[in-house]
């Protein structure tokens, strides 16, 4: 899927999937593959790292989730997870 269309249609549901009690992450995961990452621009690139940093803390994985979080923010300043990524990193030691 383009961004285009991953933006309207596929970023809204991997929110929707991540903030599900419980969450359904297999979901989210399978909704990221489906968008075309090359190419892609900074903005979007850092947009979807940001999610994919939500999916690996949700997963636990917060080493992971803390680089995502670098890299959304290295791509796209304004990604809202510089709280997010300071709280880990105090977690992480």
């Amino acid at each position: 899927i383009a961004w285009n269309g991953a933006e309207k249609a596929v970023l809204p549901r991997v929110r929707e999937a991540l903030k599900a009690s419980p969450p359904r992450l297999e979901e989210a995961e399978d909704l990221l593959g489906l968008v075309t990452w090359e190419g892609l621009e900074a903005t979007p690139r850092g947009k979807l790292t940001r999610l994919r940093g939500e999916l690996h803390e949700a997963r636990g994985e917060l080493a992971a989730a803390a680089a995502a979080y670098r890299e959304a923010l290295e791509l796209y300043p304004r990604a809202g997870v510089k709280g997010r990524l300071e709280a880990l990193e105090k977690r992480l030691g």
